[in-house]
């Protein structure tokens, strides 16, 4: 019985996180079609161009919010990478750790990193 929730689990668990970004990408995509389906009713119907400007104003706002703080993401994971690395040198994973979790501190690291020097070269579009 054990045999058979071993190879469940990892099936589970590569199946749902492969499932969430198509989810996310309908549910994205559906929601910007509704939107200039909207935009596009509006201009039909002789709605006033800065009423029209009015709905492109929410989606313009959502990315100039993200753009106001562009190192964030790499030192988030910088942070999350470098916690990891120390709790498994400090010995919070036993002492039969596989290390994994040096591994995947070590992704942190790395994909921070190259956030902060790819913000660092893109500094002038903020």
């Amino acid at each position: 019985m054990s045999g058979s929730i071993e190879q469940i689990i990892p099936l589970v668990a590569i199946v749902g996180s492969m499932s969430i970004p198509i989810f996310w990408f309908y549910f994205d995509s559906r929601n910007k079609a509704s939107r200039d389906q909207a935009i596009s009713k509006a201009l039909e119907s002789g709605a006033p161009l800065e009423d029209v400007k009015e709905l492109y104003a929410e989606t313009e706002s959502a990315s100039k919010a993200a753009r106001k703080m562009p190192f964030r993401k790499g030192l988030i994971l910088i942070s999350l990478g470098a916690a990891l690395l120390m709790s498994r040198e400090l010995g919070f994973f036993g002492a039969h750790s596989s290390g994994a979790a040096g591994v995947f501190g070590l992704i942190g690291l790395f994909l921070g990193l190259a956030f902060l020097v790819s913000d660092f070269f893109n500094r002038k579009r903020f």
